[in-house]
């Protein structure tokens, strides 16, 4: 029988390039390297993956950086998720009500999805823009997943703490774990993979995808960081065992908050739930997370072909980074190969 880093490099390599040029995977189970591989290359550009390379994490950031952030203030008594925007700093019009636990937990009732970077690029024009289209929105009355709830919480940190986010990042969770290799707006761009060629911009190499976070300057709630997948592997491995946040705060953390609404977000995680008669528009989003990974697994998505996918309960980690958007973004083969990816991976280690 192959063994289980056969099969997952088989399934990798078969897959390129249709599904990725660069495909970089990481698996970790109670804290010890099960596979690593880094595959692929760009000819024309000169670029092959290695251990090094970096890739734009995209809503990958959500998880890693910014609900991370606000469960350590949580965790050290100096927030509350039912606080509000405006006893927090931020008294804007249709906006200054909303709670933590609202844009945590995506049940603003702000719409999915807007083009913020058209209407402005800086902090204050998506705030102006961000209340108008806050003007008639609801809380917990439905899951729908929305940048716009994490861009938000990123000004509300920044406001906190007097810093900007990759600031806060850096010293708050980064420099504590020694990871040396996980920041926004990367300086080297020979050691970054490349993302979509542009109309605008070009070739995106180097730079945020992301057209909201470029619009703030790489530096968003969102999306803008980017790491590898040594790093992100040893910084989930910290997260599952209470070196980030206290165990208690952790399991808040992972706890579903919206299966009221049929949804499946926890406080910042995606998680895997039984499917209801009733469920919200983002429920398909946690079924990347495969077939053989058990109920409650944790994970996250990113559009540039980045996930995390975590079970706690049995200390699985698996990583798996990809430029699927290079060349274009029309390419959505990513969809079920992280599936296959995830059954593969569990499939292996839960049986």
């Amino acid at each position: 029988m192959e063994d289980f880093s056969d099969q997952i490099n088989d399934l990798i390599i078969n897959s390129i390039p249709e599904v990725s040029t660069l495909i970089s995977a990481g698996i970790m189970k109670d804290g010890e390297i099960k596979y690593l591989g880094f595959h692929g290359g760009i000819p024309e550009l000169n670029i092959y993956n290695c251990d090094k390379m970096l890739f734009d994490l995209a809503s990958v950031t959500k998880v890693a950086v910014t609900s991370m952030l606000v469960m350590k203030l949580l965790d050290a008594g100096r927030i509350a998720l039912e606080d509000n925007l405006k006893s927090l700093g931020m008294d804007i019009d249709n906006i200054s009500g909303l709670t933590i636990r609202s844009l945590i937990t995506h049940t603003s009732g702000i719409i999915g999805n807007f083009p913020l970077h058209l209407y402005g690029r800086s902090k204050s024009d998506y705030l102006r823009i961000i209340s108008i289209l806050a003007r008639d929105s609801v809380m917990y009355k439905k899951e729908v997943y929305s940048d716009i709830n994490y861009i938000l919480l990123g000004f509300v940190l920044e406001n906190i703490y007097g810093k900007p986010l990759d600031l806060i990042a850096e010293q708050e969770l980064f420099r504590p774990l020694s990871l040396k290799n996980t920041f926004f707006n990367p300086m080297n761009h020979e050691m970054t993979a490349p993302t979509e060629i542009d109309a605008a911009r070009g070739l995106i190499h180097g730079t945020v995808h992301d057209e909201k976070a470029y619009g703030l300057g790489g530096v968003a709630g969102h999306a803008g960081l980017f790491s590898n997948v040594n790093d992100i592997l040893n910084y989930f491995n910290a997260f599952i065992n209470y070196k980030i946040i206290s165990r208690r705060t952790f399991d808040l953390m992972v706890k579903p908050q919206n299966e009221y609404l049929g949804g499946i977000f926890a406080n910042g995680w995606m998680v895997k739930l039984p499917r209801k008669r009733h469920v919200s528009e983002s429920f398909g989003y946690s079924y990347f997370m495969g077939d053989y990974s058990d109920y409650y697994t944790i994970g996250h998505t990113g559009f540039t072909g980045t996930s995390v996918c975590i079970d706690y309960k049995n200390k699985i980690i698996a990583v798996l980074l990809t430029n699927r958007v290079y060349p274009s973004r029309s390419n959505d083969s990513i969809l079920r190969f992280r599936r296959l990816f995830h059954n593969t991976v569990f499939k292996n280690l839960l049986t």
